[in-house]
């Protein structure tokens, strides 16, 4: 198992309340990259003559499908992700109650291994900075 960094509790929590709020920014984003992309494919012709006369698929349109599937993936995504940092979060705050004092999430810290820190957005090295 590959070993990634070692944080405090709440520096964890701190950074996956970070990520949602980044994520949540993006979802805007990309609302505003989807209404946009749905505008123009309703006035988008799904066909056209091309120079020979001849009927044919607008690629535009083909492209905005496209563009506006990978919109709604990634927004798909971002809502699991956070779902996934909430529930980890609530797991945190609960940490210092179920534990009668013995853990404080201040002062007790956890090693995540690098596929934790993929699932939380964490960049290794990132973290190492913060800590010193």
């Amino acid at each position: 198992m590959l070993i990634g960094p070692t944080l405090t509790l709440e520096q964890l929590e701190q950074h996956m309340r970070t990520k949602i709020d980044d994520n949540k920014m993006e979802i805007n984003k990309l609302s505003k990259e989807y209404t946009k992309a749905k505008q123009e494919f309703q006035v988008t012709p799904k066909m056209i003559i091309d120079e020979d006369g001849k009927q044919i698929v607008n690629p535009r349109y083909l492209e905005l499908v496209d563009e506006i599937k990978k919109i709604e993936e990634r927004m798909n995504e971002i809502h699991e992700e956070n779902d996934f940092l909430a529930y980890r979060i609530e797991e945190l705050e609960n940490i210092e109650e179920r534990s009668s004092g013995k853990v404080k999430k201040d002062r007790d810290k956890i090693t995540l291994t690098l596929n934790d820190c993929l699932k939380l957005g964490i960049i290794p090295n990132e973290e190492e900075k913060e800590e010193e």
